[in-house]
């Protein structure tokens, strides 16, 4: 008996939910931002993972730079960049943290304080714009001492929850989600989520990697689902706009996987529940297969943001090959003859 599993591959029309973009941009350190992926890089900042969480009527900028402080990312000249693009009603995401403490480097180091000063200062610019400011405490390092996660942020993470309620700020507390989650994940589950690359396993890290603060693709993940569950309550706006999935394929590295195949095969055997896959734009050349084993998948095509437009970017099926649309291709065909010698047939 033959058997046939639809695969239904469908746009979300985000025209219908919202009439206007709404731009977040992200300014903080390497736990934030995004990492190139040659090598086969496995390591991810939160906030590269952060745009495939919403519909297209949002747009994440994501100018978080490895190894930056309060201090230095404004000295550099990064935050006058995000300062002069804001309008209002967009929002900005703060978080700094581990390389304020850096006593050792003066471009960096900001004592708590100090570092306090400085992100009254990000917040009270960002209003003077129309923006809205919301700051974020630090995400944990995974340093366990006798079987317990220590504190190393301790007055930071302080500081930002005082400047917070200070200001009139939203507050989205990353050090005590992440502190929750690692602490229940234990010391030797937790290493599966940051930078602990096995020797050989990477051709980014051929000599391997043990890295306590910067998170792996599946940890990333995490902290940035983790975040975003915050939203409908602490930026409500921001929460309406959340979209529900299992998983992301997305070329640019912001996604869990790079291909449809790769997806599909990590959905669970006989599960009963629907496994909802969103596909970001790009062309995806892949013979996709579903077996039996795998039910109730459904694949969703998001566009993202149109390239002229401020608003989205849909097309009637996301088979239009043009910017923001998903394709996904191949050159099979029913005559077409296989390696049979025979047509292949549908």
């Amino acid at each position: 008996m033959r058997r046939f599993f639809l695969l239904i591959l469908c746009v979300l029309s985000f025209e219908s939910i919202c009439g206007r973009t709404l731009r977040v941009y992200l300014v903080g350190d390497s736990t934030c931002a995004a990492k190139e992926l040659a090598g086969q890089n496995p390591e991810r900042g939160w906030g590269q993972l952060f745009q495939p969480l919403f519909d297209g009527s949002v747009r994440v900028e994501n100018h978080a730079t490895n190894g930056r402080s309060t201090k230095s990312f404004r000295d550099e000249g990064r935050w006058a960049a995000v300062y002069d693009k804001l309008q209002p009603g967009d929002y900005v995401f703060i978080q700094f943290g581990h390389n304020d403490q850096k006593q050792n480097d003066s471009t960096r180091y900001a004592a708590p304080e100090r570092y306090a000063g400085n992100l009254r200062r990000y917040v009270r610019e960002t209003r003077e714009k129309g923006a809205i400011p919301v700051l974020l405490t630090p995400i944990v390092r995974r340093r366990f001492a006798d079987g317990l996660l220590d504190d190393t942020h301790g007055p930071y993470a302080d500081a930002v929850r005082r400047v917070a309620a200070a200001e009139g700020t939203q507050l989205i507390d990353a050090e005590r989600l992440t502190r929750a989650w690692v602490s229940s994940l234990g010391e030797e589950a937790s290493r599966a989520y940051y930078m602990w690359v096995e020797p050989g396993t990477s051709p980014r890290w051929p000599d391997g990697r043990r890295d306590d603060t910067h998170l792996n693709v599946r940890g990333a993940r995490a902290v940035a689902r983790m975040i975003a569950a915050q939203l409908p309550a602490e930026v409500p706006e921001l929460g309406s706009r959340l979209v529900a999935s299992d998983f992301v394929v997305a070329q640019d590295g912001s996604g869990d996987f790079f291909t449809l195949t790769e997806a599909v095969a990590a959905v669970p055997d006989f599960c009963r529940d629907t496994t909802r896959i969103l596909v970001c734009e790009g062309v995806y050349r892949e013979k996709v297969v579903v077996p039996a084993t795998k039910r109730n998948v459904i694949l969703e095509g998001v566009h993202g943001i149109g390239a002229d437009t401020d608003r989205p970017a849909v097309s009637k099926a996301g088979f239009e090959n043009r910017r923001g649309a998903v394709t996904v291709t191949w050159d099979d065909y029913a005559a077409k003859i296989g390696a049979t010698g025979r047509p292949l047939g549908t």
